[in-house]
């Protein structure tokens, strides 16, 4: 609203809120030593406990790949000192290899034509704006959906209609990402918590009778991810309601 004054926006628009939370290492005892949390140390720490035990703690996400490294070759070093790791080891490689969903993502970066072969793989039965969902969020696997779908049409069809989300994500999270709870499903594989203006509420059922018949559920099982799930939204509502408008 302060942006944008001639479009106010409102509680009544927001439809979830989410934060991060960052793991700071104490300077002393426990706390900050009256330290503001903006003046604590970024930095991560390796501690290697006299049993062996290697915990890193501290540090931030945009830097996981080096704390990594590091932890693998403190492991290693720890292996050597104590004489339990005596074979040669390959140089690692991790930093030059693709992530899953870049493997064979079109050097020229030709987004359009990567979400036009989506569309063409799942048999035209995909709509763009579907594909272009699945391409963005799983880069070059989204080839391998658009086959699912090209042999079931029905896993086009919308989770919720007119929304992008469709349902052959509720089959690859479940047979690809060990997917095993509708609130797993919901929140982190299709986000559809934050995203949907009842948080996924309205169709509760039709996620749940896939999920049933993918993973063998029961009457029992089906009703209680419905519940837990419902209570999910319950507690999120709750809280957006409790909180305060301002943090420190």
């Amino acid at each position: 609203s302060a942006y944008f004054p001639d479009c106010p926006l409102t509680h009544d628009d927001i439809i979830a809120t989410w934060a991060g939370l960052r793991p700071l290492m104490s300077e002393g005892g426990g706390g900050h030593d009256g330290l503001s949390e903006s003046a604590v140390s970024r930095e991560h720490q390796i501690i290697v406990s006299p049993d062996g035990l290697i915990t890193i703690a501290g540090g931030k996400l945009t830097t996981y790949r080096r704390m990594s490294a590091e932890v693998v070759d403190t492991a290693v070093k720890f292996l050597r000192l104590t004489g339990n790791l005596k074979t040669d080891l390959k140089a690692a490689h991790t930093e030059s290899a693709p992530l899953p969903g870049a493997v064979g993502w079109p050097e020229d970066d030709n987004l359009t034509a990567t979400i036009a072969k989506v569309i063409e793989t799942s048999g035209n039965n995909l709509s763009e704006i579907s594909a272009k969902h699945l391409v963005f969020t799983y880069g070059m696997r989204s080839l391998q959906l658009a086959k699912n779908i090209a042999t079931t049409p029905s896993l086009a069809e919308p989770i919720i209609p007119g929304r992008h989300e469709v349902m052959a994500q509720i089959d690859w999270a479940v047979t690809q990402e060990m997917c095993t709870t509708l609130t797993d499903m919901l929140i982190q594989r299709t986000q559809i918590f934050y995203r949907d203006t009842n948080q996924g509420l309205d169709f509760l059922d039709r996620v749940a009778d896939r999920l049933a018949e993918l993973l063998g559920w029961d009457e029992a099982t089906r009703l209680h991810n419905i519940q837990q799930y419902q209570h999910d939204v319950e507690l999120s509502r709750q809280w957006q309601t409790e909180a305060p408008t301002e943090t420190t």
